[in-house]
């Protein structure tokens, strides 16, 4: 499971403007010491790295805030009823109905259908 989260006005991700906040230590880290720090992340599933090498929250991190998720009223996916970060919407903007695109196609994918 990997899970990255794109603002949905399109213009970043979600760390972005958060510089002032990164502790000084941090900035300074080199350019190697970034990249070691991020491949330790992702080899003990902290983060993920998805296939066009973007990063997103790994297995460890979602489980550490699951409870955070639900506490913070992040839509649960239908299907799974777990935080649905990266789901998809009914394009009906009166349905509440949000499903993770794994979910939707292994439901789907499931069903028989009888002639």
């Amino acid at each position: 499971m990997c899970v990255v989260y794109q603002v949905p006005n399109g213009g970043g991700t979600e760390s972005q403007g958060v510089s002032s906040q990164v502790p000084a230590a941090f900035r300074n880290f080199s350019l190697s010491q970034k990249e070691r720090t991020l491949d330790e992340l992702v080899r003990d599933k902290w983060l993920c790295a998805t296939s066009d090498g973007r990063l997103g929250l790994g297995v460890g991190s979602f489980l550490d805030l699951r409870s955070w998720f639900r506490n913070n009223d992040v839509h649960a996916c239908d299907v799974c009823n777990e935080a649905g970060l990266k789901v998809d919407a009914c394009s009906n903007e009166s349905c509440n109905v949000r499903i993770h695109n794994y979910c939707l196609t292994r439901k789907f994918s499931q069903r028989r259908v009888h002639v």
